[in-house]
């Protein structure tokens, strides 16, 4: 799993077509047009890898997709 800031995978979802639906504080909901959702809190350094993998299932991309993306 590679270590990635936040900010990072914000950018990286933004390319993949998902958009800012809601803020509140440091956390970022992003929604793609096909009904995928997550949360990413946009706090300095890298991501746990916990909160990664969390991410990467809601959002279905694998750690090898997200590996080719970065």
């Amino acid at each position: 799993m590679p270590l990635l800031s936040a900010k990072r995978l914000y950018a990286i979802l933004i390319k993949l077509g998902f958009f800012v639906d809601r803020q509140r504080g440091s956390h970022v909901t992003l929604m793609h047009a096909d009904g995928r959702r997550t949360t990413i809190a946009m706090h300095t350094g890298d991501m746990p890898k916990g909160t990664l993998n969390t991410i990467l299932d809601e959002v279905k991309l694998t750690p090898d997709e997200l590996r080719k993306l970065i």
